[in-house]
């Protein structure tokens, strides 16, 4: 799972962690083991966000293991410490460790620009939301299952879509 809480998810008062454990619950759920996560929460929606704005990153602490915080700090500092974390994931996509990516208005052309490449490299599937991102997704030929934006109001709508 990459991405971030994009454009508005920030104005909602739901915590990453909140989103990104419900979202983990339900995967589980439908069998799917979360193996590698990325997620930038800025503490303003990314649409009015400066590289000064405070910011966090969050990772899994092992594969299919606990989400964590790994850093905080302002989003120019998270987005560089997310490029080394995005680094990996883009190892483990072409060692075969990862069979599919979600997408939450993730950053194609920055902070997840090396596991897009890959996802598109290796055919994976992709799904997520966040307009614009997964706009530049299926406009780059990846091969997008599912796409949509969303401004849900809970944790548990958020993980459903």
């Amino acid at each position: 799972l990459i991405g971030s809480n994009g454009g508005g998810c920030a104005n909602l008062g739901s915590s990453a962690t909140s989103s990104l454990s419900v979202m983990q619950q339900e995967l589980e759920k439908s069998g799917i083991r979360l193996f590698a996560l990325q997620f930038v929460e800025s503490s303003c929606p990314l649409d009015r966000a400066t590289c000064f704005s405070p910011a966090a990153l969050w990772v899994l602490d092992e594969p299919g293991g606990s989400i964590v915080c790994k850093a905080r700090g302002t989003l120019e500092s998270i987005n560089s410490i997310a490029a080394t974390c995005d680094a990996d994931i883009a190892l483990r996509i072409d060692k075969g460790d990862i069979k599919g990516v979600i997408s939450i208005s993730a950053d194609f052309e920055g902070a997840n620009h090396r596991s897009f490449n890959k996802v598109i490299d290796h055919r994976l599937p992709i799904a997520g939301t966040g307009g614009t991102s997964m706009g530049k997704a299926l406009s780059s030929g990846a091969l997008v299952v599912s796409a949509g934006g969303i401004v849900a109001t809970s944790a548990i709508t958020r993980a459903m879509a």
